[in-house]
């Protein structure tokens, strides 16, 4: 006898038998496959509201009827269930009443802890994205893609797909694509589908997207080496040093024509923030992050910094409260032994984060909370008297 006492051992261990399969995580289950597939095509809508919204509005729905495979940490249930429990509070003080975004807050942290419990069939849900991710911007290559605002067909010499913008593009196929190198069965899948949506990724020219794959990827290649405070830091540091990145290098090569955008996005973040300035304890409610556009009236931006956007929304306590559950996040995924630990999910977090920095609509978007969801199930114990499927080394270098 080895002398191995399942009672007692790290429920990860492979010798576990928690982990014995019967093949079936290897299925593909259609409905939630077309499902997951369609978050890559988020600029079609139906009766107002983005397909990959009420597609993932199904999944929740379907997940209620699947019983929890796996016991997240109650410190990450916690703080997911807290991003919209405080804004449906702020919401009566600051006497705003969006429902929509509301509803759509509440979908985030359903998302977030049903896929963190194993409600969710993650192979199902890696192949969906990675499916649709490709299908969605691929498409673009053929002029097969959304109508932006103008009527055209995406931006010039920018692809979109049918996400709609190529900054979306870009975080979408960043995000969901790592949480789908984290779940894909088997190392071939892996490859072939970063050989197809890395020239897509490429090819949105988002410059916050790009810093965000160079992040991930010195992740990958130092993120194993480090201590769990020292990659915090160096994060950190990462974060700190795209949002001051030297505005003379932002124009080079490619990006040389962005003068006019930043410029707008200039105006756009000195509106914002006067409007954090003022955001105090508890913000001005959800769905105000706008600034209105001094040469259009009526017309208005959105933020173009996640993080003030979160402040303006739900104060400095929600600011808290958002930060809080990616760093615990973090801390908790690389405190793990390495045996145990998973490079792609950590770098959906890091994409995340760092994609916040130049874009507004990110940290309470359904990309980050699919990624916060992934972290929560990869740090979950298997549930009781659940056959779980096995656990592998995931990190790619």
């Amino acid at each position: 006898m080895s002398g191995f006492d399942p009672s007692t051992a790290d429920p990860r261990d492979i010798r576990n038998p928690v982990f014995a399969t019967d093949g079936r995580e290897n299925e593909t289950k259609a409905l939630e496959f077309l499902l997951f597939a369609s978050m890559g095509f988020g600029s079609i809508t139906i009766a107002g509201l983005p397909v990959g919204e009420l597609s993932m509005g199904l999944i929740v729905l379907l997940a209620l009827t699947k019983r929890p495979t796996r016991v997240p940490p109650t410190i990450l249930l916690t703080l997911v269930a807290a991003v919209p429990v405080w804004m449906i509070l702020v919401s009566p003080i600051d006497h705003v009443t969006p429902y929509r975004r509301l509803l759509h807050l509440v979908l985030w942290g359903l998302i977030a802890v049903y896929i963190g419990q194993g409600r969710v069939h993650m192979q199902t849900m890696a192949r969906g994205f990675a499916f649709g991710l490709v299908v969605s911007l691929g498409s673009g290559l053929f002029g097969v893609a959304a109508r932006n605002e103008d009527g055209g067909i995406g931006y010039v010499g920018r692809l979109t797909g049918f996400v709609g913008d190529p900054n979306a593009a870009g975080f979408y196929v960043l995000v969901l694509g790592l949480v789908a190198c984290a779940y894909l069965r088997s190392r071939p899948q892996v490859v072939l589908f970063l050989i197809t949506a890395t020239p897509l990724l490429v090819l949105t020219w988002s410059r916050t997207s790009l810093f965000a794959a160079a992040a991930c990827l010195v992740w990958l290649l130092i993120g194993h080496r480090v201590t769990p405070v020292l990659g915090v830091l160096i994060l950190a540091g990462l974060v700190y040093a795209i949002a001051h990145f030297p505005p003379e290098l932002k124009h080079l090569g490619p990006f040389n024509d962005r003068g006019g955008s930043d410029e707008l996005r200039a105006r756009i973040d000195a509106g914002s923030a006067q409007l954090v300035h003022t955001a105090g304890l508890t913000g001005h409610g959800p769905g105000t992050s706008m600034v209105p556009d001094l040469t259009e009236p009526g017309n208005y931006f959105f933020f173009h910094n996640s993080y003030s956007s979160v402040i303006n929304e739900g104060g400095w306590i929600g600011f808290g409260i958002v930060v809080g559950l990616l760093l615990v996040a973090m801390l908790h995924l690389t405190r793990l032994d390495l045996r145990h630990r998973n490079g792609w999910v950590e770098a959906a977090i890091i994409s995340s984060a760092v994609v916040a920095i130049n874009l507004g609509e990110v940290l309470l978007e359904l990309p980050t909370a699919i990624a916060i969801g992934a972290a929560a199930y990869h740090l979950g114990r298997p549930a009781a008297n659940v056959d779980e499927e096995r656990e592998e080394l995931r990190w790619p270098f």
